[in-house]
């Protein structure tokens, strides 16, 4: 078989360094393929223990920038790959630079937010217009606002995520007592926006206690980041040490989807969330912010509900309906089961990867 790598910044948390193993996994039965970790030496067990169920090969580079260059020349001349495949900065510099060097047919390029700017936009835009074969863009938003920045259209291409479908029936550790559980998946990062998020949560919990309504809720937070003591804080600062819980890098982070009745994305800046199809997968209902592409994967009332950036009244005001109807909220969790399985499949990321590779 042909030879391909996947090139990966790190393999900690996140959702482009998923994606890159999702897709290793769904491309290497119709071709030889191999995970290229740069940073080797930043990985988190529960990365590497999905590479190894996937049984994907993955390749930990160590040293040094010069020495990890020279060995990723010398990979690439003795395997003669006929495509290299990335999705963030210092991965796709790796694809168009030394691919080129190389002489590799398929030098693909990837773009996983839904916006680029600064000295970041000028170097993406340099490599795609001089270097890659292709960029392959996860959401439509991205897609449009770099093609006007000057990407070439001819040379861009939408996949979407892949999600691997864990569940085929509902969740038995999700119970209808009277806590109602909330999740978010996320780094701590600005993007995030955690200020809006416990916000939110502070709100109605104030309308539940005003309406004297006896049904709690308790927001689970699963992450890392540099903003984990600010998020600490802020849940101290509004009172919130009961109704919320910081998990910092579970080993089972299934368990948190399994049990939640609800999922909440806030984030300000996003192409297209792993987490909310990850949540998707779990039949949860969603309430997230109008960004990114999250108009594509949510559907307004029928699995989830779309809110303004920042407004945390309306996205209060759609917790609350989800609070308050239980039926409603797993309603909207089995609808968006079904899109999320005819849109978001592994073997959809596989066809659409596959057709973009020139295997002449």
């Amino acid at each position: 078989m042909k030879k391909i790598f996947i090139i990966s910044n790190s393999l900690l948390t996140g959702g482009a360094e998923k994606q890159s193993i999702i897709l290793a996994y769904a491309l290497k039965y119709d071709f030889k393929t191999s995970l290229l970790v740069y940073y080797g030496d930043q990985v988190d067990d529960c990365l590497i223990s999905l590479a190894g169920r996937f049984e994907v090969e993955v390749i930990l580079l160590k040293g040094s920038h010069l020495s990890k260059i020279l060995n990723i020349y010398k990979l690439f001349k003795s395997e003669k790959p006929i495509a290299l495949i990335s999705f963030l900065l210092t991965s796709n510099l790796i694809t168009a630079i030394i691919g080129t060097i190389c002489g590799v047919k398929n030098k693909i390029g990837g773009v996983s937010s839904d916006r680029v700017e600064g000295w970041k936009l000028v170097v993406e835009k340099i490599l795609h217009r001089y270097f890659l074969s292709k960029s392959v863009f996860n959401n439509y938003s991205g897609y449009k606002t770099l093609i006007s920045k000057g990407f070439i259209r001819e040379k861009c291409h939408v996949i979407y995520n892949g999600i691997e479908i864990m569940l085929s029936e509902f969740p038995k550790n999700r119970t209808e007592n009277d806590v109602f559980n909330i999740l978010t998946v996320s780094r701590f990062v600005l993007e995030k926006d955690y200020d809006t998020l416990l916000g939110s949560i502070w709100a109605v919990i104030q309308q539940l206690n005003h309406e004297l309504i006896q049904k709690k809720i308790f927001l689970t937070i699963v992450g890392y980041g540099e903003l984990e003591q600010y998020v600490r804080l802020k849940i101290t600062e509004l009172e919130l040490d009961e109704y919320v819980e910081l998990v910092i890098k579970p080993k089972n982070v299934n368990y948190y989807f399994e049990k939640a009745h609800l999922y909440l994305s806030t984030s300000i800046q996003e192409g297209t969330s792993n987490s909310i199809l990850e949540a998707m997968s779990f039949r949860l209902p969603v309430v997230a912010t109008m960004i990114g592409d999250n108009d594509k994967i949510i559907i307004h009332g029928k699995n989830g509900f779309l809110c303004k950036v920042k407004d945390v009244g309306e996205i209060s005001k759609f917790i609350l309906k989800l609070v308050d109807e239980i039926g409603l909220a797993k309603q909207m969790g089995i609808h968006g089961f079904f899109i999320l399985k005819r849109d978001y499949s592994i073997n959809n990321l596989k066809l659409k990867f596959s057709s973009i590779i020139d295997i002449t």
